[in-house]
C-alpha cells in the first residue's frame, strides 16, 4: 500500500455588522496546475506516527530521516497536453515510483481541474501497470470552490460515493523541499467504493500544492522532498 501518491488545502470570521459575508476559504490556490510542473516526494518510515498526520506529529518531517527511504521516491509529473471541457481546463497527472538504484516505473495517473469557479475535480484515474482506466461521469468533487472548516463534499459516481471533509488550516506545513510553509490546509478523502490512489489525508501549501500525504489505509506519510514548476510560454 506504500505505492500510492496522489497529485496532484484560514477561515476569516466576518465582522459584525459588516456588509459581507465569509464563504469560506478559497481552495483552488492550494492546487495550482497551471505552467510546467513536477513534485518527488519521499517516505518517512523511521517517524511513522501510526496514523494520520496532525500538528502534534510534524517531526517526522526531519530532513535527516529522509534522506534514504527504503521506498525509493515517488514523481508526479504533469502531461504537457490537456483538454477543455465546458470550458474547464483537465489536467493530467502521471506519477512514478523511482527505486532506490535510479530506475523509474510507471504507477497510476489522475485526471484533474482546479479552478475558482468549480473548486477541484477528478475525472478518472488509469492503472498504470494494468493500463485499466477507471472514469467518473459525473467527476468526483475533491473539494468545493469555497469551503470552511467541517465542510463536506460529496458525489455519487461510478457505483461509489466519495467524500471530503475539510479538517481546517494548520498554522504551518513543513517539508523537505523548503522548509516550513506558513500553512496548508488538511483535507480527508474518503469512498465507500474500491481503492483509489487519490483517497487519503491531504495536507496542501497555497501556491506549491501537496506537502504531505497519507494514502488511505496506510500509516506512513510521504512529504514534499524537491519541486519545480516553469511557465508554459517559456
Amino acid at each position: 500500500m506504500r505505492n500510492r501518491l496522489a497529485l496532484l488545502i484560514v477561515p476569516l470570521a466576518a465582522c459584525a455588522g459588516s456588509s459581507h459575508t465569509y464563504n469560506g476559504q478559497s481552495i483552488s490556490q492550494y492546487f495550482p496546475l497551471d505552467g510546467e510542473r513536477w513534485w518527488e516526494y519521499r517516505q518517512c518510515a523511521e517517524f511513522d506516527s501510526g496514523g494520520p498526520v496532525d500538528s502534534a506529529t510534524y517531526s517526522f518531517y526531519d530532513p535527516t530521516g529522509c534522506s534514504d527511504p527504503a521506498e525509493g521516491v515517488l514523481r508526479t509529473e504533469k502531461f504537457p497536453e490537456t483538454q477543455m471541457s465546458g470550458g474547464t481546463e483537465i489536467v493530467q497527472l502521471d506519477t512514478f515510483r523511482i527505486s532506490t538504484d535510479g530506475s523509474s516505473t510507471p504507477a497510476y495517473s489522475v485526471k484533474w481541474s482546479s479552478d475558482t469557479s468549480k473548486g477541484i475535480r477528478i475525472y478518472s484515474w488509469t492503472d498504470s501497470s494494468t493500463g485499466t482506466v477507471t472514469a467518473y461521469d459525473p467527476p468526483i468533487k475533491f473539494a468545493a470552490h469555497q469551503m470552511n472548516v467541517g465542510d463536506i463534499t460529496e458525489t455519487t459516481t461510478g457505483g461509489a460515493t466519495f467524500t471530503t471533509v475539510f479538517e481546517g488550516v494548520k498554522a504551518d506545513c513543513p517539508n523537505n523541499w523548503s522548509g516550513v510553509w506558513e500553512e496548508c490546509v488538511h483535507l480527508v478523502v474518503s469512498s465507500d467504493g474500491p481503492d483509489a490512489p487519490f483517497l487519503g489525508d491531504y495536507y496542501i501549501g497555497a501556491s506549491y500544492g501537496l506537502a504531505a500525504f497519507l494514502p488511505a489505509g496506510d500509516s506512513d506519510v510521504w512529504v514534499l522532498d524537491d519541486a519545480d514548476w516553469q511557465p508554459s510560454d517559456r
